[in-house]
């Protein structure tokens, strides 16, 4: 592209949003407003700041890229031919991974915005082949160790692999003879949280994260189902805050504090709605409203006296396969993401058919 006064501005102007837009994104857990205006378009914001890249936030890298744009634009636009296919290659790691994850991030929807904008005004028919050759380059550098190191291959893996084999269950129901041959793996109960007979012929473990979008879908569909079987499953809920959400893990000693005192299942339900960043404060405050002893709470929850539970069932789901959330074992087999209401109920059924005479 001829280098004019007017490309020249507009790459300038793309860069300075650009870096704006990435600054803004590192200070979205640190600044209220721009915490609140990230809750209200979903969350997204939560999830895509908690990613690093060799212990550093993504968005610095964001940032030193609109600060090279800016000083390539003024000083030598060869430079841009190598600089910007390889930040779409980078972008397009980034939508990939929100695509993935299911969450939306309006300061990485602006970013994607910055970078196809520089895309139309910068690229040129002459260098496709280069340009193509790095947006390649800048997808698979960035992309495949950003997943390795936020724990996205094993997240895509599990996936992908229906076929997840059954795991162990000490649950203290029979089992039946047809049932698949188990690994030889564990699940058990221990001092996880329960609701449903002890005897029941069925039970249900289920692994999730108070932050995750897809745990938050699936507890709406276990509210559903549980009405439809009161008194012929087990339910176990097993905490495995994933390293991604930052706030997960003391919102799983919150929930575990607040069994302490009996209300468990009423703080879940809580925990699952609730949008805003889970602190000590606003977890005390949640204990207050369900009327639970908030001086006894705080307590346990700066005491981290939970968290050794917490750290128990992580620990256990990962000797038994467990690599996402949610996962749903019913009764040895292990069903991963979010299953509709139709297909909770086939599974249960399914797994109470094996009793026919009970």
């Amino acid at each position: 592209m001829p280098r004019t006064k007017k490309n020249t501005g507009i790459l300038f102007i793309l860069g300075l949003a650009g870096l704006a837009l990435a600054v803004l994104s590192g200070l979205g857990e640190h600044v209220k407003f721009l915490a609140s205006l990230c809750e209200w378009s979903s969350g997204g914001c939560k999830v895509t700041a908690a990613f690093t890249l060799f212990s550093v936030q993504v968005w610095v890298f964001g940032a030193a890229f609109y600060v090279l744009l800016c000083l390539f634009t003024l000083v030598d636009r060869v430079l841009l031919d190598w600089l910007i296919p390889i930040g779409i290659g980078v972008e397009a790691a980034l939508v990939g991974v929100m695509v993935f994850l299911g969450v939306v991030c309006m300061f990485c929807v602006g970013n994607a915005v910055v970078i196809a904008l520089l895309a139309l005004v910068y690229l040129r028919w002459e260098i496709r082949w280069k340009a193509l050759a790095l947006i390649l380059v800048g997808f698979l550098a960035f992309g495949a160790p950003l997943a390795a190191q936020n724990r996205l291959i094993s997240l895509y893996c599990a996936w992908v692999t229906p076929s997840t084999p059954p795991v162990v269950l000490d649950s203290g129901a029979p089992r039946s003879d047809a049932a698949p041959a188990p690994q030889n793996v564990e699940i058990t109960q221990g001092n996880s949280q329960a609701t449903g007979p002890a005897d029941a012929l069925v039970t249900v473990f289920i692994y999730s994260d108070f932050r995750c979008p897809a745990c938050r879908r699936l507890n709406k569909v276990v509210a559903e189902v549980m009405k439809d079987y009161d008194g012929k499953v087990r339910w176990v809920f097993k905490n495995f805050p994933l390293q991604m959400h930052p706030d997960a893990a003391i919102a799983a000693e919150g929930a575990l504090c607040a069994a302490a005192q009996n209300k468990f299942w009423e703080y879940h339900d809580v925990l699952f709605t609730t949008e805003d960043t889970f602190t000590p404060e606003s977890l005390t405050d949640i204990a207050g409203n369900l009327g639970l002893d908030q001086a006894a709470f705080k307590t346990c929850l700066d005491a981290h006296a939970t968290k050794s539970q917490v750290d128990a069932e992580v620990a256990q789901g990962v000797v038994a396969g467990v690599n996402a959330v949610p996962t749903v074992v019913i009764n040895g087999q292990v069903k991963v993401g979010v299953l509709s209401v139709e297909d909770f109920r086939a599974a249960l059924d399914a797994a109470l058919a094996a009793f026919p005479h009970n």
